[in-house]
C-alpha cells in the first residue's frame, strides 16, 4: 500500500425515494476549492485549511442526478467525508479561474505547519459508523 494517498466517501441520498448511495474514491491528492465571495472586487482574501475542507464536506443539493433506485432524473444531496487519510496527504488548492482569461487567484489560504487534526472530517469521526 502507497504512504500516499486519501480515500473519500459520497453519500449520495435521492430526494424522492431517499436511498443513499455510496461511492468511495481513491486519490494521491486532497484536491480543495473554497468558496468565492460573491461581491465581485480585487481585494485579497484570506482562507483556512479548516474552511476549506468544510466547503469540501459540506452537503451539496445535485440536480438531474439519474437514480437507479426510482429509475428518474432526480435532485439528490450529496456529503463528501474522509473515509481513509495514509500517512503522506498531499493537498491541492483549487486557485485557477477558467474564463475567457486564465488567471490565478492571489487569495491566502492558512494552514497549520504541525498537529494537522482531521477528525472533524473523518466518517466514522463524525458521528457514523463503518459498516
Amino acid at each position: 500500500m502507497s504512504k500516499f494517498g486519501i480515500t473519500l466517501l459520497n453519500e449520495i441520498t435521492c430526494q424522492d425515494c431517499k436511498t443513499t448511495s455510496y461511492v468511495f474514491e481513491d486519490h494521491f491528492n486532497l484536491s480543495l476549492g473554497y468558496p468565492k465571495p460573491q461581491a465581485k472586487g480585487s481585494s485579497q482574501v484570506s482562507y483556512t485549511l479548516g474552511g476549506c475542507l468544510d466547503w469540501l464536506t459540506r452537503v451539496e443539493e445535485v440536480q438531474n442526478y439519474y437514480c437507479k433506485s426510482c429509475c428518474a432524473m432526480t435532485t439528490t444531496h450529496r456529503k463528501t467525508s474522509i473515509w481513509k487519510l495514509r500517512e503522506v496527504l498531499v493537498l491541492h488548492f483549487k486557485k485557477f479561474k477558467m474564463n475567457s482569461m486564465s488567471s490565478n487567484d492571489k487569495d491566502i489560504i492558512k494552514f497549520p505547519l504541525d498537529d494537522l487534526v482531521m477528525d472533524k472530517y473523518i466518517y466514522e469521526a463524525s458521528g457514523r459508523e463503518k459498516s
